[in-house]
């Protein structure tokens, strides 16, 4: 740990009484109606058809199960699973397998995992799913306008919420809280803006920098390697050299220690 006395670097300016200016940090109707509309994104709403057989394209309700040397494996069950056909969500063969099945037909389809299936137990391996093919429907958005108790309670009762304005209410205390965490944030910001305007730090303790930049390029490599990346990769796809690398970390550093003296 580097010692050092803030006083030696600064030279204090007048720092009572600053005034910083903000946005709005009000939540309004419009805001609590876009956020609704995004997650209602996430719960379609299926109609049943009078549709008898399966082409590509079609959205249908399926029961699976699939077997591995005759015994069932994890993740490969499903009850009343609504699958989109062409969408490559299954395994190859999944989907085509079921093309010109009849609702209430049952088929097995004898499929084999990729070599490079996240689930290794699995990977590679020849399994059986044994598919019925329940219905087939209509997929379509639920809406901001549409929505009703039945709706909210069928697919939001697990986040506590079982009514439209249960739900609405429910987003607007989300959005307050977050708009509040935002503008305490922002205002802590501004505020640091104004002192480094007021105040002037005269030099950085010696070695404190070199020692932060080391720190900061060790975080940085570090979440590369989280993301399977190197520096080298990081750099081609970037667009940056190395030294530019290198400068924009020192400005980065260099700001956040003249914040902190």
């Amino acid at each position: 740990t580097i010692q050092y006395n803030s006083d030696d670097y600064v030279e204090l300016g007048e720092y009572k009484g600053l005034e910083v200016s903000l946005g709005s940090y009000e939540v309004t109707q419009d805001d609590v109606k876009r956020e609704i509309e995004a997650a209602l994104l996430s719960y379609p709403v299926y109609e049943d058809t009078d549709k008898d057989t399966v082409e590509d394209g079609d959205f249908v309700n399926i029961d699976y199960e699939g077997v591995k040397d005759g015994v069932a494996f994890n993740g490969g069950t499903a009850q009343d699973s609504v699958l989109e056909i062409g969408s490559n969500s299954f395994i190859d063969g999944f989907e085509d397998g079921l093309i010109g099945v009849k609702v209430g037909e049952k088929v097995d389809l004898n499929l084999t995992f990729p070599e490079n299936y996240q689930n290794q137990e699995l990977a590679g391996q020849a399994v059986v799913f044994h598919v019925t093919v329940n219905k087939i429907v209509n997929k379509s958005d639920m809406t901001y306008d549409k929505m009703d108790d039945a709706f909210v309670a069928a697919n939001m009762s697990s986040q506590g919420y079982n009514t439209v304005d249960e739900f609405k209410k429910g987003v607007r205390e989300q959005l307050e809280a977050s708009n509040e965490t935002t503008k305490k944030q922002e205002t802590e910001a501004a505020v640091m803006l104004k002192l480094k305007e007021a105040c002037k730090v005269k030099g950085l303790p010696e070695g404190l920098l070199d020692q932060k930049i080391e720190e900061y390029m060790g975080r940085f490599n570090t979440n590369l390697e989280n993301y399977g990346m190197k520096l080298e990769d990081y750099l081609s796809t970037s667009g940056m050299t190395e030294e530019e690398v290198n400068v924009q970390a020192k400005e980065l550093v260099t700001d956040s220690l003249e914040g902190q003296l």
